[in-house]
């Protein structure tokens, strides 16, 4: 399940919608969804961005829904559908998933919410050597891009 998921968020952040829609709809109909997961297993975190960017929050807070096993993973997508990035970032702060935090910190200063953390991101990604997510993030910490730029490509996938 990661790698769909990890597939459902490459492409829909390529451009390649269609083909991330369709790897996240096998996804949300796979049958080991609502099991409990180490985080590095979890699809939660690649799923729930995918979806969102895909304009599918509904479908995430649907999926999140049919869970019967509560997880911190969960948790978190459920936030992101919810549009609580801040929260959510909070969920992988405590959970110690320090790049899912950092990415969803970005995420919540691209959506101008307020208390986004988003110092927090940029010390992860100039830790990580994250250039492209780091010049983001340091753009928006001091208000010089509203937008993020965005690759896109035109490339299909196989």
């Amino acid at each position: 399940m990661p790698g769909l998921s990890a597939l459902a968020f490459a492409l829909v952040a390529a451009g390649v919608a269609d083909e991330g829609s369709a790897v996240a709809d096998e996804l949300l109909a796979h049958d080991k969804l609502d099991s409990a997961t180490p985080h590095f297993a979890s699809p939660w975190f690649d799923l729930s961005w995918a979806l969102v960017d895909l304009g599918r929050a509904r479908d995430l807070a649907a999926a999140v829904t049919s869970c019967a096993v509560e997880t911190r993973w969960l948790d978190a997508a459920g936030a992101t559908a919810d549009g609580d990035f801040v929260r959510a970032a909070a969920v992988y702060a405590d959970a110690g998933n320090v790049p899912a935090e950092a990415y969803t910190r970005l995420r919540a200063a691209r959506a101008a919410l307020p208390d986004a953390g988003l110092e927090n991101a940029i010390a992860f990604f100039r830790k990580a050597g994250a250039t492209a997510y780091l010049a983001e993030a340091e753009d928006l910490a001091t208000g010089s891009r509203e937008e993020p730029a965005r690759a896109r490509s035109t490339r299909r996938a196989p």
